[in-house]
């Protein structure tokens, strides 16, 4: 490893060496993957501003190089388990393993002369089950035809909104044309409440659409540190800041974080092969499941063998149009419970999650009463009344 003994010797060293001798400490800079400076940062190289952050071998965000910050903060995924975070530039690579509550500075020197300083971070893990006493807050909710499960709101204690829960987003979004009608002064600063939670200090999101009835959503991060209970049966949202009891018939299932949303593992199977992968919990996609295409082709999952059931158009939270194919599958088995002939939707281009997950909508999810322990990081599932109700074949 090339060490120097101050970011500005190393400087003055490429500016004074020769053109050939200044290329050849530049490849040995890259050889040896990163440096270290007098402050103790160590620091690795590139001449362009692109660059990418992939988080445990996996997840991969497109990053830009930015001199003027100081220092340029990437936050990382929640995860309860280290996360090794790794930026790659175009002359080498850095990688760090942090655990949460932990923080890591280096430098990128772009171009032999700008000094991009880097900051990873990994939040605190939160968690509620301290606060006295136990906060158990029942919300009524309406699940709506369109398997929107819609939640009456307070806005900054005077205006009444419906929004609905949606484990495939974050924070509190409002429709633009709600937000017009409004006429906040501000996108920052207000206060939510429901029952008796309440949230301050708010910052609102504009989003295009939502689902029917409703005039926005909250994401699962707004409930982060706490248990939620979404009980189909009696139309009931809990809140809980301490594990309740867990009744007869509940299956538990490790929750697992990947770019910011909600995943865990299930399986399709098809004339008796099985395809294990990764779906995204999305409450608020309405559908059964979406397919991802290039999940599906790197698995070889047989999309191209299954019984065609529709073609249509749908539209996400941005006002894109999307186009599904829906097809029937086999056999589908979440946890121990298998369910038959389950309408997928295929899609024709790029997920709208912007990861390589299948994405499991509410009218799959509605069929199972959901505990959702963010203290612990597990799902707890078990079937309800709505097991046998007939899919929306569209």
């Amino acid at each position: 490893m090339l060490t120097l003994h101050s970011t500005k010797q190393f400087l003055r060293e490429i500016t004074s060496v020769t053109q050939t001798g200044r290329y050849a400490l530049l490849l040995l800079l890259c050889l040896s993957g990163k440096g270290k400076a007098q402050t103790g940062l160590p620091f690795i190289t590139a001449t362009n501003k692109q660059a990418y952050i992939i988080e445990d071998n996996a997840d991969t965000t497109s990053w830009f190089l930015t001199p003027e910050a100081k220092p340029d903060v990437y936050t990382a995924t929640k995860s309860p388990k280290p996360r090794r975070i790794t930026l790659l530039t175009d002359k080498g690579r850095y990688s760090v393993k942090l655990k949460a509550g932990t923080s890591h500075d280096f430098m990128v020197i772009l171009n032999g002369k700008d000094t991009c300083y880097t900051r990873f971070v990994c939040l605190p893990l939160k968690n509620d089950k301290t606060i006295s006493p136990p906060v158990h807050d029942t919300i009524p909710f309406v699940l709506t035809a369109y398997n929107n499960i819609k939640c009456k709101v307070l806005l900054n204690t005077s205006d009444t909104l419906y929004l609905k829960f949606d484990s495939g987003s974050t924070g509190f979004r409002i429709t633009n044309e709600k937000l017009k009608q409004l006429q906040l002064p501000s996108l920052h600063g207000h206060t939510v409440s429901m029952s008796k939670s309440r949230w301050d200090n708010v910052s609102i999101h504009p989003v295009a659409l939502s689902g029917q009835e409703t005039d926005g959503r909250f994401g699962w991060d707004v409930l982060d540190g706490k248990i939620i209970e979404i009980d189909y049966d009696r139309q009931w949202f809990i809140i809980h800041t301490q594990l309740p009891h867990i009744p007869k018939g509940y299956k538990k299932q490790e929750l697992i974080y990947k770019s910011g949303l909600l995943v865990f593992k299930a399986q399709f199977i098809v004339k008796g092969q099985s395809y294990k992968d990764l779906f995204l919990f999305d409450s608020g996609y309405q559908r059964s499941i979406m397919l991802d295409k290039a999940l599906s082709s790197k698995d070889h999952f047989p999309v191209n063998t299954l019984p065609v059931l529709n073609k249509t158009m749908v539209r996400n939270g941005a006002g894109d149009t999307i186009p599904l194919i829906t097809v029937k599958n086999d056999l589908f088995r979440m946890g121990s419970v298998s369910i038959r002939n389950i309408p997928l939707q295929v899609l024709s281009g790029p997920n709208p999650s912007g990861m390589q997950v299948h994405i499991m909508g509410n009218d799959l999810l509605k069929r199972f009463s959901t505990i959702f322990d963010f203290q612990n990081h597990v799902v707890y599932l078990k079937p309800n009344h709505l097991l046998s109700y007939d899919f929306a074949q569209n």
